[in-house]
């Protein structure tokens, strides 16, 4: 690709090729101590993730990645396209290479999707909007829960093989309490399993579910469950043990009765949509599962 007349080339072969793997991942830790290493060496990275990467003399300077998200609404499938690690090398910024670099997936990839979406930090609120992209509000729905005895969890392991095909299984079985999930959330399961939350993912036997939580103070957040339909809502707040404090939904909960719904703003993840897609905030009050955020 020629850019304010410069010359770089455009690669997408990620997978195939270790040398621009490697350069791709040196940008990202550069840019956001974001290392995919550990997620390749797990065989975790799959076709669902593509970015798309310029490089000048051989070193990756600028990218935007396409993940291929398949998701159930309301028991509907549906494809979004989720853009993310958007980042160009600090001595080539300004030259044009990121609206490049868009404009190009966009036309690739809009055709293919119900709806094109992506997470910006604050830095770049008014960036998007030039490629169609309007900010949408989503929300959050939270309850207070006391303190009690709890069906037994134990943490998975990212080390352990056996409990990474507990995890797989569990995946298998789906989303029971969730009105927006992602149909095979697999690869991005183990993403923040081995990466971001390699003490949040919690196992129960009784019903071969895994609950992904984080705890801060007395506030839960339950990013997302995995189990079989009949996995008790118990469970949410089971890896808090015996303590009481705030659940947090990071998913759209089925049953919202006395939870409170509050809008999400967050000044460094503000969800923006492109134009003509999917609305999936048209059918009511929604948010993204925090396990699908790329």
């Amino acid at each position: 690709m020629r850019i304010d007349g410069q010359r770089y080339e455009l690669a997408t072969n990620h997978l195939e090729s270790a040398p621009l793997r490697e350069s791709f991942n040196r940008l990202a830790v550069k840019t956001f101590g974001l290392d995919f290493t550990p997620w390749h060496r797990a065989g975790a990275w799959g076709d669902g993730y593509r970015p798309y990467t310029l490089l000048y003399d051989g070193e990756a300077v600028s990218n935007v990645s396409v993940n291929i998200l398949d998701f159930l609404l309301d028991g509907m499938p549906r494809r979004y396209i989720q853009l993310g690690t958007v980042m160009t090398d600090e001595r080539f910024r300004g030259r044009g290479l990121c609206r490049a670099l868009l404009e190009r997936v966009l036309a690739e990839w809009t055709p293919a999707a119900d709806a094109v979406y992506l997470f910006a930090n604050g830095s770049v609120l008014d960036f998007y909007p030039k490629f169609g992209f309007v900010p949408r509000t989503e929300t959050g729905f939270s309850c207070f829960f006391a303190r009690g005895d709890r069906p037994p969890m134990r943490r998975l392991r990212p080390d352990s093989p056996a409990d990474r095909r507990l995890l797989e299984e569990a995946v298998t079985r789906g989303c029971p309490f969730s009105v927006l999930s992602m149909a095979s959330p697999l690869s991005l399961a183990l993403f923040y399993w081995i990466t971001a939350l390699p003490d949040g993912f919690y196992y129960n036997d009784q019903w071969g579910a895994v609950v992904v939580a984080s705890r801060e103070g007395d506030t839960l957040t339950v990013w997302e469950v995995f189990g079989p339909p009949q996995t008790p809502p118990e469970l949410l707040t089971a890896p808090a043990g015996e303590a009481g404090g705030t659940l947090v939904y990071g998913f759209t909960p089925r049953d919202t009765r006395g939870l409170t719904g509050a809008p999400i703003v967050e000044k460094d993840d503000t969800l923006f949509l492109l134009k003509g897609g999917e609305d999936i905030f048209t059918g009511g009050a929604r948010r993204f599962p925090l396990l699908s955020h790329a």
